[in-house]
Order: structure tokens, then C-alpha cells, then sequence
């Protein structure tokens, strides 16, 4: 995309209350939200599989070989790691109940 944005994302949310193991499409994939953070700057990378937390998101970016060099779009990130706190908010409410 334009301006280096991500190419694609992935939002991974896990309602139970057990950890998930989801497998990623091909490739190196950068954490941006897991279940103790959330934000713009990786958090770390990810192939083949990532292990999500009991009720929590994960939201990972993953750029085109060509914009390698390039960060992601912060508001990208934004709206996805607010998505998945949103949903994690509605799961904790139920969990409660």
C-alpha cells in the first residue's frame, strides 16, 4: 500500500478460556497487540503460529517485500488494537456474569 502501510493484518480474537494456537498465513509477521499490550511499535514476530491468550486479541501486520524498510500506519494499527479491545471488553462482561 501506499504511504508503507501494512500489506495485510491479521485480528485474532479468543473468547475461551483456554489459550489458541492459530496457524498465520505464509510469512514474518509483526505483533502489534497481544493480551498485555497494545501499540504501534512491534512487540516482536511471529511465523508459521502464534499462541493467543485466554479472552484476549492478537493483531499482527505483515508489509510487502518491497516496503520492508518501511514502518506500519500507526492509525491502521490503532483501529485494529481499539477493535480488539472493544471485543475483549464484551468477553470479560460475559465471563463476569
Amino acid at each position: 500500500g501506499a504511504n508503507g502501510e501494512a500489506q495485510d493484518l491479521v485480528v485474532i480474537f479468543n473468547p475461551n478460556k483456554e489459550e489458541t494456537t492459530v496457524t498465520l498465513p505464509e510469512g514474518c509477521w509483526e505483533i502489534f497487540v497481544n493480551a498485555e499490550s497494545a501499540g504501534t511499535v512491534s512487540l516482536g514476530s511471529a511465523e508459521g503460529e502464534v499462541t493467543v491468550a485466554p479472552i484476549s486479541a492478537m493483531v499482527l501486520g505483515r508489509k510487502a517485500e518491497r516496503d520492508a524498510s518501511k514502518r506500519l500506519v500507526p492509525v491502521a494499527i490503532a483501529a485494529a488494537a481499539a477493535a480488539a479491545a472493544g471485543i475483549a471488553a464484551v468477553c470479560i462482561k460475559h465471563r463476569k456474569k
